[in-house]
Formats: structure tokens, sequence, C-alpha cells
């Protein structure tokens, strides 16, 4: 049952990460476009809100480490980091739906 769920996690650890890079992807080919050819505008604040709140346990965590400089892997540790609480957040709410319904 932890080997299972453990697996569940990784998955939508995964599944997160990938929607994370596809979403900063997607804001920085929209932003490329003019504005007098299409306004994206509207979209391209509506995405960087999503990413926003993606993205906030990794902001969370930058934020704790005091001083101007950072360390080296901070960055790519907090992504992963990140990635894994919203991986566990989505098995346990997976397992819950199941068990309840």
């Amino acid at each position: 049952m932890l080997r299972s769920l453990a697996k569940s996690a990784l998955l939508w650890a995964g599944v997160h990460f990938l929607v994370v890079l596809a979403t900063g992807g997607v804001i920085f080919v929209a932003s490329r476009i003019p504005p007098r050819a299409v306004n994206l505008d509207p979209a391209i604040l509506a995405l960087v809100e999503v990413e926003d709140i993606l993205l906030a346990p990794r902001k969370l965590l930058l934020r704790t480490w005091p001083g101007e400089a950072t360390p080296r892997g901070l960055g790519t540790a907090a992504s992963i980091v990140n990635s894994l609480a919203w991986g566990v957040a989505g098995a346990g709410l997976l397992r819950l739906a199941r068990l309840a319904g």
C-alpha cells in the first residue's frame, strides 16, 4: 500500500513538473507574439497566476534562505521538493477520494 502511494506520488510529481515546464513555455511563446497581431495579455496574466500557484512552495522555500547569495543547488532542490510536495498532495487526495467513494 505504501509502495503504491509512493509510486502515485512520484507520478503526480512528474506530471506537476511537466505542467510547470509547459506553462512556462506557453508564457514565453505567447509573450513573443506582438500585441498588434493578437492581444494575449489577459491570457498571459492568467497563465502567470497559474504558474505562481504551482510554484508557491518553491518560492516559499527560497524566501527562507537569508542573504543575497544562495547555494548552487538550492534552486534545483527547491524545484524537486516543490514537485514532490504537489505529488504527495495529489496522491493523497486521490487516495482519500478512492476511500470515500
